[in-house]
C-alpha cells in the first residue's frame, strides 16, 4: 500500500478525503453484521465506512483528523489532512490554516455541539478549568 501511496504523495503535499464515508452509524451498529448497508449498498461491517484505518497502516505518513462541520442529525464530522513521508510540519500547518479559514467554529459556544446531559461532568470540569460550553 506504501510503495504505491508514497509514490504518489512525491507529487503532491497534501492528501485530504473524509475521515467516514457517512456521517453516523447507529450507536448499536453490530461490526460483525453481513447485512450492514450504506445508501443500499452492502459494504464491510467494519472498513467500509471507516476511512482512516488506510493511514494506520501508512504509518510513514502523517495525518491530522480536523472538524469539518456538522452534519444534519448534528454529528461533527470530519476530514484527514495527510502528508508526504514524514512530513509533519505541513500536515500541522495545513490543519491550522484549514481551521482557522474555517473560523475555528469551536472556538464560540454557539456552534460547538450540544452535550447531552450525561456529560454534566465534562461541562463541570471545563468551565472549573476556564472553558464554557453552550
Amino acid at each position: 500500500m506504501y510503495q504505491f501511496f508514497g509514490a504518489l504523495m512525491e507529487e503532491y503535499d497534501l492528501f485530504v478525503c473524509p475521515t467516514t464515508t457517512v456521517p453516523t452509524v447507529r450507536a448499536d451498529h453490530d461490526p460483525t453484521s453481513r447485512d450492514f448497508k450504506i445508501d443500499g449498498v452492502v459494504v464491510d461491517p467494519e472498513y467500509g465506512w471507516v476511512l482512516t484505518h488506510h493511514f494506520n497502516m501508512l504509518h510513514f505518513c502523517p495525518v491530522m483528523a480536523v472538524p469539518s462541520g456538522v452534519a444534519s442529525t448534528g454529528v461533527t464530522t470530519g476530514i484527514q489532512i495527510v502528508g508526504r513521508t514524514f512530513d509533519d510540519p505541513t500536515v500541522f500547518k495545513a490543519s491550522l490554516a484549514y481551521e482557522a479559514q474555517c473560523g475555528g467554529w469551536l472556538c464560540s459556544p454557539s456552534t460547538r455541539p450540544t452535550l447531552h446531559r450525561s456529560a454534566g461532568w465534562l461541562v463541570a470540569w471545563a468551565q472549573g478549568n476556564g472553558e464554557s460550553f453552550g
